[in-house]
């Protein structure tokens, strides 16, 4: 995927708060709208990455098995201080402690991103590159799958 390594630089754009917790996001182009039921489970672990194991959750279309899932949010846990905060249905939403600081350390989380939950994004380097920039002020990192 050598498209990630020659992403020209772009300059992070502020975003509105994100409330994904908070909505439903159908597909591109439609409103997000308030979820009607939300459920708040205790799952026995110490670990927020061990949460799709413990769900079994994972592992049908393209999301990756329940353990794939796991390793990956061990992996942004260390790395970028990343906390799986929900599960819905089909998306993963995590909490970022420590965001990318420049644009060439962002253009490698995205590759991670893709590589994770593929994103019918356009593939044109100027749409990824400010995908990637984005990255540096994101609050959250958001993965849906159908």
């Amino acid at each position: 995927m050598e498209i990630f390594e020659r992403l020209p630089a772009a300059i992070a754009q502020p975003q509105e708060a994100n409330p994904w917790l908070l909505t439903d996001y159908e597909y591109p182009g439609m409103d997000r709208v308030m979820w009607d039921n939300v459920a708040i489970v205790e799952v026995p672990t110490a670990h927020h990455w061990e949460v799709p194991v413990y769900l079994d959750w994972g592992n049908w279309n393209a999301v990756p098995k329940s353990t794939t899932l796991a390793a990956v949010a061990c992996h942004w846990e260390r790395r970028y201080g990343a906390r799986l905060i929900a599960v819905g249905n089909d998306q993963l939403e995590f909490s970022i402690e420590r965001k990318p600081k420049t644009f060439r350390e962002a253009a490698h989380v995205f590759r991670e991103h893709f590589l994770f939950g593929p994103d019918p994004v356009e593939l044109k380097e100027t749409v990824l590159a400010q995908y990637a920039a984005d990255l540096m002020l994101a609050d959250t990192w958001v993965f849906w799958w159908d």
